[in-house]
């Protein structure tokens, strides 16, 4: 498609969204990060720590999954280029 045709503004709003998203999963796991450290208990340490990376690493893969999904439907993007990211490639 030519580059003409590209909703600038669709892809402007889906980026802003993607780091939205991102800002909240890091939050989110520095919070139950914290959290984890200060629990007494090694096996229950252990389950929260584990449970933070988790949860950061779906909700990571969700933003730019979300992303990728809205700019190639919405947006008429047919090619990330440079923004393709390999944030949820882990």
């Amino acid at each position: 498609m030519e580059k003409t045709k590209l909703d600038l503004a669709c892809v402007q709003t889906a980026v802003s969204t993607r780091e939205a998203s991102l800002i909240t999963a890091l939050t989110s796991r520095k919070d139950a990060l914290v959290t984890a450290w200060g629990t007494p208990d090694a096996a229950a340490r252990k389950s929260a720590l584990k449970g933070a990376w988790s949860a950061y690493k779906v909700s990571r893969k969700a933003a730019w999954k979300t992303f990728k999904e809205t700019v190639k439907s919405n947006c008429r993007v047919t090619d990330l280029g440079d923004d393709a990211g390999q944030g949820d490639g882990e």
